[in-house]
């Protein structure tokens, strides 16, 4: 858009005529820039510098001055630059730069939905759809709402006009720029916010009030159309801005739903008034129908008269509805209805773009970033454009010109009001902008006057747009006082020393000199070094002769130059040695035993004159007959002139071997032999025996004979079974006669058999044993059929046994049995033991007692009964505790002595009722009876001479003991019992039979009860009479309680039985209680709580000032909103909270409070002690609190306690921190805090920061590695807005982070990868915050290419659940003074470098001679591609290639016969294996003699093949082998010197310009094409010899390119004809070979 502002302003300033121009310095000048004698005031004329005054001219209406002054700083040839722009206005004109904006913003319901998905809605709330990023219900900052309020807000920020690009604000109040904003909303209906008013969002107070959303919502549905009237409403209300700076910005996310209408019934009730103006809410809510369409289209159309209308479709702009304008019989959608039928409509041809759609809330911020840039770049007031000369540099600049707006540029904005002549104001906008420049005095091409002063900038212009009329200004120019320096480029000097070769021949050789190559400054030469020394190697023996030089021997005797350094290459002289061959003379002779060894030796080849060899020693022997080759193994050789020793090393010995021969002993040797033999234990298996026994004669070994059997015999002697005839043994049957010895070493030799071989196999022993067996005598008779075997038989065999043994009288006798064998057993192959068990019967144990029955007879009572009691060593008896036993009767005897010798006893008699009826026996006589255990019939008991024992007993007056608690019970009811409550209850008891007594019963309760016992001391009442007893409670001071106080009787029956029975007594008769009635009498009370209330909470971090000064805050830990994050930071193994509870009710009411789980008291808010008793237990972990007076909850008694929380074995803390509450004894309120332990997060800063790599030039591109240093990190906890505050000092604690590096490597593939991110700076961060570190890159020295920048790069980390997130990104450049504040950019910064590879000065086309050189075994016939590109379309012409790549091509390149006779897959090589893609191509080329290996076994498939290595294959194919010596300096000596000459002299290959060859530099892939091509006679004249239809590569496509072609030729299969000068034009495409017949 144009610049209006400044248009309007000084139109107005023209038409009105109010000011005359006005200027700082008189017409036609500029101010003076100043007095400094390093600066000069100049201007430009054309091109050219010139010191004096500039001419402006009149400057245009508005504009009142513009300057620019330096001044220069303490650091040399820098000067700081101050620009100057100054504007005026009077009061009747427009501001500079104003402009009235409506924003109109969709609040309706589905405003509420995800932000980033198409987020369903149920039960009034939304839900994320599966794709969404987030999970669950739609949280408040992941609506629309949330994100069109970030939108809104970046847009006001950006218009008004208070902050720079680095987003600092300015500190004036009030700028005053009429930057207008009106805040519009609609749903079903719509409103304007901050009270309907514009606001100017350039001041301070307006800024505020518009981004003041707090009380945005979003509900309802969409009335689009009340939004725009509301906004065309307010623009009318702006009638001092122009149309063409008047704004609309609609943002909907939905299609339209409603509409206004005036048009009301009398009755209806007006929805909403805009100005003076009723209207009705029309549309059914749920679709957009013909009438909805076309009126909110009509409120459009006249929006647009009065200003420009920009929509944005959030999130539905797929969204379908009926197009109306097509009678509804098409759709249309919602977003295509914003853009056509609701946005201004672009020019035509115009870029203009008024409509956009927004998906999420990325796409949201793009859209209005771009409605932001469109609108505010309307309301420029002027741009200043820079420039810099070569020779200038400055920071400020990132190229070399650059365009600066005063509004958003130009940090210090000044405005000003001033009274002028006529009563009129005059407003002035002072723009100031400040940087720093820099000479650079040693650029050749820096503009300096003739006394030594460089122009500072070069032409600065201001533009300005009058009436529709761009004007340009021009700016003074000042020039700054140039300080010249030294030349400090590098320059180095390389010192190359002379070498030669020589061959020994005994006389002194040497060789003299050196070079100098000079890099660095093409000024300086030779005649600027220093030499000191002597540059010469000499010598006689064969050696290699070193100069000796060093870069200490040379110095710079320029003073000139301060950066000069020196590396050398020593010089050296290589004397060869001679060859020669020693060869050990061969020797035979008869074996004796004894080794021999060597017989002399032979030399040939020629030896240094009166030089011979001497002596040889020859090493080897053998002792053994027979012939060894290369056995006799000459070395050391001793070679002498005269009788002086010459060093070995002059001569290269070869030595061959000799061979030594033995012959055969003819003396006879006799051999000893005794067959073997062995015995073994029958086992059912079958055994062998074999071999023999050999004496050797002496002086022999095994080792010298050879032993075998004749006729097929073998030594062996096989058996099974126990051999029952003879001696038992299994013979070899062997003889001397049988055996065939043989000898290498002796012709002459006998056997002696001396004892033949044999097997004996012995029986096996077996012992058997009947089983033992024993029991307790039953009558029965006692046997055990086991029979147990001591040692096994042979699997399958065995015995059968029958046992006959019995037992059944107390005693002991033999288990007796007999056996016989199993089927398939025989018994002679075992030798078998037998044994018997003995079977024994024994008495039984004595197990009982015998009881004794005891009657008690009472005369006291009328009517006695009788009492039976079984006793055990009762006071009436004893009974003798050991039994004795009876010889020969198979028994036992214990006895009864009776102790009761007081009493009468009556012994074995029935018992009479009636005492007087007993019979008595003689008193005391009887005092013992003996009893027997023993055994009737098969039944063993005890015994005496009568069956049973009766013991009659005189006895006294039966009582019987009786508890009252079984019949005074306590009954409590009521409800809400404390869990403390405890109150005793106490009862008075008055009975009388024989004389008054009286008991006391009590009980304690602790709650409600029913029928609970008193506790009474027993009391003794007589059997055969009644009770009366009568109860009275006592009166207890239990608080909610009211004692009984009245007195209760009832009675007890004592039956002459013991049982008692409950009753009264009526008429002197006792009456027993019915069956139905209670057996008890029950006294009841009634309890009545007093109400209270408990409440508890964990005090947060922001509740603080509740905590009483007499706790030590500094102790606990205080979560937030009922969440405590555990950082890693945070080393403790306890977390301590402090809890609050709360405690109110009515005087009088009690309560236990206790701390359940390990909580604790530690306070009270003493200031409660006048309304409640409060006391603690000794643990601190319950408090009693007993109410004195009311207690209202706005006023609580106030507890404090507090918990810790401590790690689990894992060393985790628990998810969930509980403090709960016993309230009398009940669960009480309970606080439920969680705790999150916070995860790290490691970020590498390197993935931050990029690296863009430009390669020029025509050379290899090799590869290069960068690194980049992260220093100073800091880290800041984040503000409390979460802004970016990493240098802010507000107090915040800031820390030292490490440093760290990242390095990212471009492969010589990469060339134009350019782009890439570093890798390797980690750091683990375990806390929210801001991080940064200052970025800088590693520059090695004397490089030149690399970026020297430095950036401060950051990130601000916030919490993501349960561990962190990186929230933001950001760098921007470092500068010296942070009061600049620099721009804050998104995302992280990239380093700049180019690499040139230096022009290629290696010229491998040439026009090619008519060669017919043999190269019989290449197929030179067909042309196929015989190398292959990349998938991705490339073919890397530049890359490298591999030694096994280059075996594959040419292994294609050879003719089917060659290939197919030559074909093999083994090799000799350890690094390639059978199987490898390139083991048949390798192996088959190195069975023809063209690829070798290297000395250590190896290959090196994979390594990039060098020059000399490819020019030596090459070479291999000429079968002439013949050529002339390559004239290279850099091949002389070298191990493929002979292969270059051959290539060289084919004409196949060609060396650089400065006469070297570098042959161990790795070759290019287009070199090697080229050079395969040469060989084999392939090469179009041009691009147009090609075919169209070909294949193609996209780093190929440069026709100019000196390889274009012959990559194009290798990579193509194709049918051709010969041209002139051998030259070929294609023909046809031909399909590739297939390889795959050799890929086995």
């Amino acid at each position: 858009m144009m610049k209006r502002i400044i248009a309007l302003l000084l139109a107005l300033i023209l038409t009105v005529g109010l000011l005359p121009t006005v200027a700082l310095a008189a017409e036609g000048e500029t101010p003076v820039a100043g007095t400094s004698s390093d600066v000069k005031n100049g201007y430009y004329e054309g091109t050219t510098w010139k010191e004096g005054t500039l001419n402006q001219g009149t400057l245009p209406t508005g504009v009142e001055s513009v300057s620019k002054t330096a001044k220069p700083t303490s650091n040399p040839n820098e000067y700081e630059v101050e620009l100057k722009v100054v504007l005026k206005q009077t009061k009747s004109q427009e501001k500079p730069g104003a402009a009235a904006t409506v924003l109109v913003l969709d609040h309706s319901g589905s405003m509420n939905g995800c932000a980033d998905c198409n987020s369903s809605k149920r039960n009034g709330d939304y839900y994320h759809t599966k794709s969404c990023k987030y999970n669950e219900k739609v949280t408040t900052n992941q609506t629309r709402m949330y994100a069109a309020t970030q939108a809104v807000l970046s847009f006001i920020k950006t218009y008004s006009g208070r902050f720079d690009k680095n987003g600092q604000e300015t500190t004036i109040a009030d700028l005053n720029l009429g930057r207008w904003v009106c805040l519009v909303w609609f749903n079903e209906t719509g409103g304007v916010t901050g009270g309907g008013t514009w606001v100017d969002v350039s001041n301070k107070s307006g800024y505020q009030s518009a981004t003041n959303t707090s009380g945005w919502s979003a509900h309802d549905g969409t009335n689009l159309d009340c939004g725009l009237r509301l906004a065309d409403y307010q623009l009318k209300q702006k009638a001092e801005i122009s149309k063409n700076l008047k704004n609309v910005v609609v943002l909907s996310d939905g299609k339209p739903t409603y509409y206004l209408t005036d048009d009301g019934g009398w009755f209806e009730k007006k929805d909403i008034t805009i100005g003076n103006k009723d209207y009705y809410v029309r549309g059914d809510g749920g679709s957009c129908d013909k009438d909805t369409y076309n009126t909110t289209k009509r409120t459009a159309a006249t929006l647009r008269n009065s200003a420009s209308v920009y929509t944005v479709c959030f999130g539905a702009s797929g969204n379908e509805i009926k197009d109306y304008d097509k009678n509804g019989n098409q759709k249309i959608t919602v977003g295509n209805y914003l853009k056509q039928k609701i946005a201004t409509q672009p020019k035509s041809g115009s870029n203009e773009e008024f409509a956009y759609d927004a998906a999420d809330a990325a796409a949201l911020n793009t859209a209005f970033a771009a409605i932001t840039n469109t609108i505010v770049s309307g309301l420029s007031t002027g741009t200043v454009k820079d420039t810099l000369p070569t020779g200038i540099m400055s920071a400020a600049f990132e190229t070399a010109s650059v365009e600066w707006d005063l509004e958003r540029d130009f940090v210090d904005k000044k405005v000003e009001t001033k009274p002028v002549a006529g009563g009129t104001k005059v407003t002035t906008y002072t723009y100031t902008k400040t940087y720093t420049v820099t000479i650079d005095p040693d650029n050749e091409n820096l503009v300096k006057t003739e006394d030594g002063y460089a122009p500072l900038n070069g032409e600065t212009t201001l533009t300005v747009e009058v009436a529709g009329e761009e004007k340009t200004i021009p700016f003074p120019i000042p020039a700054g006082k140039v300080t010249p320096t030294k030349i400090n480029t590098p320059i180095k000097v390389k010192i190359t020393g002379k070498t030669k070769t020589e061959t020994y021949d005994g006389t002194e050789k040497s060789v003299t000199g050196y070079d100098v190559t000079i890099e660095g400054d093409s000024n300086y030469s030779v005649s600027d070094i220093q030499f000191t020394g002597e540059a010469i190697a000499k010598g006689t023996n064969a050696d290699k002769y070193m100069m000796g030089l060093t870069a200490g021997q040379f110095s710079n005797k320029n003073s000139k130059y301060t950066n000069v350094t020196f590396e050398v290459e020593d010089g050296w002289l290589k004397i060869d040695p001679i060859n020669l061959t020693i060869t050990a003379k061969d020797n035979t002779v008869p074996y004796d035993g004894n080794a021999h060894g060597g017989n002399g030796y032979n030399v040939t080849g020629t030896l240094a004159t009166g030089e011979t060899v001497t002596s040889v020693t020859i090493s080897g022997s053998e002792t053994e007959p027979g012939t060894y080759t290369n056995k006799l193994v000459p070395s050391n050789a001793v070679i002498k002139k005269g009788n002086t020793e010459v060093p070995s090393t002059n001569y290269n010995i070869t030595y061959v071997n000799g061979t030594l021969t033995i012959t055969a002993d003819s003396n006879e040797k006799v051999l000893t032999i005794k067959g073997h033999h062995d015995e073994v234990t029958y086992d059912g298996d079958s055994h062998t025996v074999s071999g023999y026994e050999v004496t050797y004669p002496a002086g022999t070994t095994a080792a010298d004979f050879n032993i075998t059997l004749k006729n097929n015999k073998t030594a062996t002697a096989t058996g099974t079974n126990v051999n029952t005839g003879g001696d038992g043994k299994y013979m070899m049957g062997l003889t001397a006669e049988d055996f065939d010895v043989k000898s290498s070493k002796y012709s002459n030799v006998n056997v002696s058999y001396t004892e033949d071989g044999y097997l004996k196999i012995n029986p096996r022993p077996i012992t058997l044993k009947s089983g033992d067996a024993s029991k307790t005598y039953d009558g029965t008779a006692l046997t055990n059929t086991t029979v147990n075997e001591t040692g096994a038989f042979a699997t399958g065999e065995g015995l059968t046994y029958n046992v006959t043994g019995s037992q059944t009288k107390v005693g002991t006798s033999e288990n007796t049995y007999t056996y016989t064998a199993k089927d398939g057993t025989t018994l002679t192959n075992y030798t078998i033991t037998k044994e018997e068990g003995n079977l024994t019967v024994t008495l039984p144990d004595l197990t009982a007692r015998p009881n004794v029955t005891v009657n008690c007879v009472n005369t006291e009572v009328p009517a006695h009964t009788e009492k039976n009691t079984s006793l055990t060593n009762a006071d009436h008896y004893t009974v003798s505790t050991e039994a004795t036993e009876v010889d020969g009767q198979s028994a036992y005897t214990r006895t009864i002595t009776l102790t009761e010798t007081g009493k009468d006893h009556f012994i074995n008699r029935e018992y009479v009722p009636t005492y007087g009826s007993h019979t008595p026996a003689t008193t005391g006589n009887v005092t013992e009876i003996t009893m027997t255990y023993s055994e009737v019939n098969g039944e063993w008991a005890w015994r005496a001479s009568h069956a049973n024992f009766l013991l009659n007993v005189e006895c006294t007056t039966p009582t019987v003991e009786v508890n009252l608690g079984t019949y005074v019970k306590k009954t409590l009811t009521g409800t809400n019992f404390h869990e403390n409550f405890s109150a005793e209850f106490k009862v008075d008891v008055a009975y009388s039979c024989d004389g008054n007594k009286t008991a006391t019963g009590s009980v304690t309760l602790t709650g409600a009860a029913v029928n609970k016992p008193f506790t009474f001391s027993n009391i003794t009442l007589k059997q055969g009479f009644y009770y009366i007893f009568a109860v009275t409670e006592r009166k207890a001071n239990v608080s909610g309680v009211i004692c009984d106080t009245t007195t209760h009787e009832f009675a007890l029956n004592v039956k002459t039985d013991g049982t008692v029975e409950f009753g009264s007594v009526v008429d002197k008769q006792f009456v027993p209680a019915g069956a139905e009635a209670d057996q008890f009498l029950t006294i009841t009370n009634t309890y009545t709580e007093p109400t209270y209330a408990v409440e508890k909470s964990v005090i947060n971090d922001d509740a603080s000032d509740n905590i009483p000064d007499s706790l030590d805050r500094d102790i606990y830990q205080y979560p937030t909103n009922g969440k405590f994050i555990v950082e890693k930071t945070y080393t403790d193994d306890t977390i301590t909270f402090l809890y609050v509870i709360e405690v109110s009710g009515k005087n009088g009411a009690e309560m236990t409070i206790q701390e359940k789980d390990g909580g604790k008291f530690i306070s009270v808010d003493y200031s409660t002690e006048t309304r409640a008793t409060i006391n603690p237990n000794a643990a601190q972990d319950t408090y009693t609190v007993k109410l004195t007076a009311d207690v209202d909850a706005s006023d609580p008694i106030k507890l404090y306690a507090e918990k810790t929380f401590h790690k689990d074995a894992d060393g985790k803390f628990p998810t969930t921190a509980t403090n709960a509450l016993l309230v009398n004894g009940k669960d009480g309120p309970k606080d439920n805090t969680t705790i999150e332990e916070r995860g790290t997060l490691t970020v590498d800063f390197g993935a931050l920061v990029h690296k863009h790599l430009t390669v020029t030039g025509d050379k290899s591109f090799n590869g290069a590695t960068f690194t980049v240093n992260f220093t100073e990190g800091l880290y800041a906890p984040l503000a409390v807005n979460n802004s970016i505050e990493v240098y802010a000092d507000a107090g915040v604690g800031k820390e030292k982070l490490p440093d760290l590096t990242a390095s990212v490597t471009y492969t010589a593939d990469e060339r134009n990868r350019g782009l890439k991110d570093f890798d390797g700076a980690d750091l683990t961060i375990n806390t929210e915050g801001n991080y940064s570190y200052i970025v800088s890159e590693q520059i090695p020295a004397g490089a030149t290419g690399y970026d020297t920048k430095k950036y401060v790069v950051g990130i601000v980390v916030v919490p993501d659940g349960d561990g962190l997130k990186v929230e933001h990104v950001w760098y921007h450049e470092l500068v010296e003074d942070l009061a600049t504040h620099p721009e804050i950019i998104p995302g992280g910064p990239t380093f700049y470098n180019t690499i040139d590879t230096g022009k290629d000065d290696y010229y491998p086309i040439i026009i090619p001679t008519i060669i017919n050189k043999d190269t019989g075994m290449l197929n030179k016939t067909d042309h196929f591609a015989y190398v292959i590109g990349y998938p991705d379309g490339t073919v890397h012409p530049n890359g490298q290639i591999t030694r096994a790549e280059v075996a594959t091509i040419f292994f294609r390149l050879l003719r089917d016969e060659v290939r197919d006779g030559a074909f093999t897959t083994s090799n000799s090589y350890s690094d390639v294996a059978y199987g490898k893609w390139y083991n048949n191509p390798i192996s088959t080329m190195s069975a023809l003699g063209i690829i070798t290996g290297y000395p250590d076994g190896t290959f090196k498939p994979n390594k990039p093949i060098t020059r000399a290595e490819f020019a030596a294959i090459a070479a291999r194919f000429d079968e002439t082998q013949s050529g002339k010596s390559a004239t290279f300096s850099d091949v002389i000596g070298h191990w493929a010197a002979k292969e270059i000459g051959i290539a060289y002299y084919n004409d196949w290959i060609k060396g650089y310009p400065d006469g070297t060859f570098k042959p161990d530099q790795n070759i290019t892939r287009a070199e090697a094409m080229t050079l395969i091509n040469r060989v084999l006679e392939r090469k179009p004249e041009s691009p147009a010899d090609l075919l169209t239809n070909m294949n193609k590569w996209t780093d190929n496509m440069d026709t100019s390119k000196w390889y274009y072609l012959d990559v194009q030729e290798a990579t193509n299969s194709h049918a051709y004809t010969r041209k002139t000068f051998n030259y070929e034009l294609w023909r046809q495409m031909l399909p590739d070979p297939d390889w795959s017949r050799y890929e086995r």
